[in-house]
């Protein structure tokens, strides 16, 4: 019950996972991949858990354009996890940030495949693999066209012939995928820079200005350095009040278009927005630009006449602060220091989160101290008054009241 309700959790929360096989045994490797991924995620990102704990299994991932490739070897039996946080997902060519998790169960099986192979995937130029034999006893194998005898938990290195680009390699139940670099590369390779389309460029201004709470007109450009034409080119941002007049569009070789698109902003203060560039469903470039934003049109103008027309300053040569990330500039007299690449604050800079004086509270509660003092000084007063006599009082007071009494017996 508990496997079946991982895996229904898995499958709700990770679409973009899968295995190749679906069931998995200690020893074993086990390959599977993530789809519709565009943040690079690094192996020490794919951590493995055990409940909350985390694990250390052998594993690796390699890309091949928006799908990673991955292989873990489990050694022991139990419910296992993978967690990848703050991924970009490319969903249909829309955007958007998750954590992905996703479930496997491992156990003691004999129906597990013969051999464990690592590593389970590849990339590089000459793709090299260690085969053991996770049985008990002893086994055979052929491998081009080489007869191999492996003892119980012994070992061969073999070496795979593929061809240049990515492909799966079929090995004794397994399929390996395989990312081959050679000499001869072509545009649609994935290679290093072809694979981010460095050749495609974005060309913004270094900082926009808006005035709050108002809808204004931009612009950008796109120019095509790359070898051939691209159609059907789209261009997001990940701020869903920015929209552009013409979201899809082709681009010829060596042509620089301009793209328009309008933005709301209703925060003051610096932000930051970034367009991704997509093409095939994948994500080819991306460029973030800074906004500062105004609450009126005299701050909006005064800022803008300065930063257009005036000789750039220095925030150190007069005398302004870079607020930390936690606090902001107390009034509007900021400007974006083009040295440092930040906001240069002329005020004083006020943490975010420091709650203004509440001056009623500070009443109320010097009341309350003088109530409690009033209290205790009419509790001491009383406790005074009801104080104890004192033992020579006691006998004056007694002597009193026999000269009393004799008097009384004389008459």
């Amino acid at each position: 019950m508990i496997v079946l309700l991982l895996f229904f959790i898995g499958n709700c929360f990770a679409e973009e996972a899968y295995f190749q096989r679906e069931n998995h045994y200690v020893s074993e490797t086990i390959i599977g991949s993530i789809n519709n991924i565009e943040s690079n995620i690094k192996i020490d990102d794919f951590k493995i858990y055990e409940g909350r704990r985390v694990v250390f299994f052998e594993k690796g991932l390699i890309r091949v354009n928006s799908t990673y490739h991955f292989y873990i070897i489990p050694t022991k039996n139990g419910e296992y996890s993978v967690h990848i946080d703050n991924v970009l997902v490319n969903n249909s060519g829309q955007i958007s940030s998750k954590n992905i998790i996703f479930y496997f169960n491992v156990s003691y099986s004999n129906n597990s495949l013969n051999f464990k192979v690592s590593p389970g995937v590849y990339e590089g130029e000459n793709p090299e693999f260690i085969v053991t034999n996770i049985k008990n006893f002893t086994q055979n194998f052929t491998f081009d066209k080489t007869d191999y005898k492996i003892s119980p938990l012994d070992s061969v290195k073999i070496r795979i012939n593929s061809s240049v680009g990515f492909s799966y390699y079929d090995f004794y139940g397994y399929k390996i995928p395989i990312n081959k670099f050679g000499r001869e590369t072509s545009f649609n390779n994935n290679t290093d820079e072809n694979k981010s389309f460095n050749c495609l460029k974005i060309e913004i201004p270094n900082i926009y200005t808006h005035q709050i709470n108002k809808t204004q007109n931009f612009s950008l450009f796109i120019q095509n350095l790359c070898p051939i034409e691209l159609e059907n080119i789209s261009i997001y941002s990940d701020n869903e009040e920015t929209i552009f007049t013409n979201n899809n569009f082709s681009i010829m070789k060596n042509q620089k278009i301009i793209i328009n698109f309008t933005s709301l902003k209703t925060k003051i203060g610096e932000s930051e927005e970034v367009f991704f560039i997509i093409f095939n469903q994948s994500i080819i470039n991306n460029a973030s630009i800074k906004i500062l934003s105004f609450e009126n049109q005299t701050n909006f103008d005064a800022f803008n006449n300065k930063y257009d027309n005036a000789e750039p300053d220095k925030c150190e040569d007069i005398g302004g602060n870079f607020c930390d990330v936690n606090q902001q500039c107390s009034t509007d007299n900021y400007f974006y220091d083009i040295h440092a690449k930040e906001i240069c604050c002329l005020s004083e800079c006020l943490n975010i989160n420091q709650k203004e004086t509440n001056w009623l509270n500070v009443f109320m509660a010097i009341l309350g101290f003088i109530t409690i003092g009033l209290i205790l000084y009419l509790l001491w007063k009383r406790s005074k008054h009801f104080k104890s006599q004192k033992v020579e009082d006691k006998f004056k007071e007694a002597e009193r009241n026999m000269n009393k009494n004799s008097r009384v017996l004389k008459n």
